[in-house]
């Protein structure tokens, strides 16, 4: 390689972010210049304003290119056109078919929360992302049948799970509020907001964890602080109050990243709310695909989650069994 090349590669690998393939084919063209990796270095893939096709995204896929690179300046480009389609599909939510709206809109959601976990500390973000959840929540509320609709397509996305599972937890955990038949709309409005927000301090967390399966000790230290870190990320941001604070610090009480798993039996941490939002966490997980690990049959999902809290809740357990069973029926229709 010549020096004016590897001078070219060098400055390229300090400028260069990576972007998901399906962030960037969201859409339709290219909102700024993007580049792939090879053999040779960073190469330039499609110029700005280029159409993306299925004969594009497919190209990709032969090359096994999952990931595109953009530059930090057009990152702003980047991240103010999701900005614009969020606010336009939240504002429009019930013109024309509203549900076709609302898958595009929980796609739009978890693209630009991927965002928001690059730069937590981006107000506008933040309130955007606050402000459409509540918008999605009210609709779910008024067609509760759609639920398993949603969670089956939110699936289909195939998005970075990291960025799909506060979505996926928070859509499981509203179904299982709904089937209690003991929680109002404000109650499940907060704690699926709750829940929605719980994770992100897991942007402070290294992208590379994500990936692994066995993590050193240090590595366990920092994932398991994201709960904390959430809340100093909410902080004067988004006001939930101190029983969902509570939740959020608390909500990996039953940390199913240490050898040992096992909920802390205390009533006053571990309160309803607080266990059904573990759980919904937990089972969405399980039943997902990781980089490291095949997804779960949900059956299995909830025998293991009954050696885990069916002693302490039975009454709990048989709800969520309850409701799993019916939810997966309506989902697989």
């Amino acid at each position: 390689m010549g020096a004016f090349k590897l001078l070219e590669q060098n400055n390229l690998s300090l400028n260069l972010i990576p972007v998901g393939v399906k962030e960037v084919f969201a859409t339709g063209f290219a909102p700024c210049p993007l580049y792939y990796y090879s053999d040779n270095g960073y190469q330039l893939y499609k110029d700005q304003g280029h159409k993306l096709s299925k004969e594009d995204l497919r190209e990709l896929l032969v090359r096994k290119s999952w990931i595109l690179f953009i530059s930090f300046d057009d990152f702003i480009i980047f991240k103010n056109y999701y900005r614009e389609q969020l606010r336009k599909v939240t504002r429009s939510l019930s013109v024309g078919n509203s549900i076709g709206n609302v898958k595009k809109m929980t796609n739009l959601l978890t693209i630009h929360l991927g965002m928001i976990y690059r730069d937590p500390t981006d107000d506008e973000s933040l309130s955007l992302q606050y402000q459409s959840i509540k918008t999605l929540i009210g609709f779910i509320l008024d067609n509760k049948k759609y639920l398993p609709e949603l969670y089956k397509s939110v699936e289909e996305f195939g998005h970075f799970y990291t960025y799909s599972q506060p979505l996926l937890s928070s859509l499981m955990l509203m179904g299982i509020l709904l089937h209690t038949q003991i929680f109002n709309n404000r109650e499940i409005e907060l704690l699926f907001i709750t829940s929605y927000f719980k994770d992100i301090g897991m942007a402070l967390v290294p992208q590379e964890n994500y990936l692994k399966q066995n993590l050193t000790s240090q590595e366990k230290k920092t994932i398991k602080s994201h709960g904390q870190n959430s809340l100093k990320i909410l902080s004067g941001r988004i006001s939930l109050g101190q029983n969902y604070n509570t939740i959020i610090a608390n909500h990996h009480i039953h940390s199913h990243i240490d050898d040992n798993i096992k909920l802390v039996s205390d009533k006053e941490i571990m309160g309803i709310e607080t266990l059904f939002l573990a759980i919904a966490d937990m089972l969405t997980a399980m039943s997902s695909t990781r980089p490291y690990r095949k997804s779960m049959d949900i059956f299995e999902s909830l025998k293991y989650l009954k050696t885990l809290v069916s002693s302490e809740y039975p009454q709990e357990f048989k709800i969520l069994v309850h409701f799993i069973s019916k939810f997966y029926r309506s989902k697989t229709k």
